[in-house]
């Protein structure tokens, strides 16, 4: 049988990989069309030959990426040695992520999630949101922090701290309700920079509801943002913007902000 002929046979009868030339299992064109159909199938028969052909390997990740293929990847079969050099070739994942499959930045190695230059770069020349897969130590790095928010807010030029804090504070068409569901405040739990933190919460308190909760046990930050409730009392209410989702020790930290709050002399309900 004929490569057409074969591959028009394997929707209905996928054993035929059992009876054909063992050629094919190593045709690189052939094994991606039988990946693209039938992905378990071209996993169990692909020829080793194949497993360490970068080429072969960055098209099925695409293509696994492209058609949403679940549960499947390429990489759980690929040799120990070559797969943790593809995770750590700089020119193998950007074309990966240039194409489409940022997916893949999950995966890379704790080297190429600790260099700045190579996230620069994926951030200046492809997204800036590959920022949210980069180490703890690059999430702390103002530059990065800064060129992550500066196209979502500011595309023309740029953006600094007090811009962006003041961008929340007075924007006309500001709401907090909505506010909760925007990729840009999504991103906020990976900003781990506790000076960047500190800043926006001094301009506007209110996204101080909105960090990581390791920044909502900080004695100094919970200050900042129960003296600047107070301050707003007239415009804001507390019960409509104290938000956690998903957090336990809620009640607690509700108790320690009321008694933070008393020694300035107010009473603050939450609901």
């Amino acid at each position: 049988m004929q490569r057409k002929e074969i591959l028009n046979e394997i929707e209905n009868n996928p054993s035929i990989l059992q009876e054909i030339d063992k050629k094919y299992l190593s045709d690189e064109e052939f094994m991606l069309s039988v990946l693209e159909m039938k992905p378990i199938l071209a996993y169990r028969f692909i020829d080793d030959s194949l497993l360490s052909n970068k080429n072969f390997i960055e098209k099925a990740l695409l293509i696994e990426n492209n058609t949403n293929i679940n549960n499947t990847n390429i990489l759980d079969i690929v040799p120990k040695n070559i797969r943790n050099d593809l995770l750590n070739d700089k020119i193998f994942i950007f074309n990966l992520t240039k194409n489409s499959n940022r997916s893949i930045l999950k995966y890379i190695s704790e080297e190429l999630k600790n260099d700045k230059k190579f996230f620069m770069n994926l951030m200046m020349e492809l997204s800036p949101k590959s920022f949210i897969w980069a180490s703890d130590t690059l999430r702390s790095d103002l530059e990065l922090i800064n060129y992550f928010f500066k196209d979502l807010v500011y595309p023309k030029r740029g953006i600094c701290l007090f811009e962006f804090a003041k961008w929340y504070e007075y924007n006309f068409h500001f709401d907090f309700l909505d506010m909760k569901n925007l990729d840009l405040i999504r991103y906020f739990k990976y900003v781990t920079n506790r000076d960047y933190v500190f800043e926006l919460i001094c301009k506007n308190p209110e996204l101080y509801l909105l960090l990581s909760p390791n920044f909502r046990k900080d004695e100094e930050l919970i200050d900042v943002f129960v003296s600047g409730m107070i301050k707003k009392r007239d415009t804001f209410e507390m019960s409509s913007i104290y938000y956690f989702e998903y957090y336990d020790t809620l009640a607690e930290d509700i108790e320690k902000m009321k008694n933070l709050a008393l020694d300035y002399g107010v009473n603050l309900e939450f609901n």
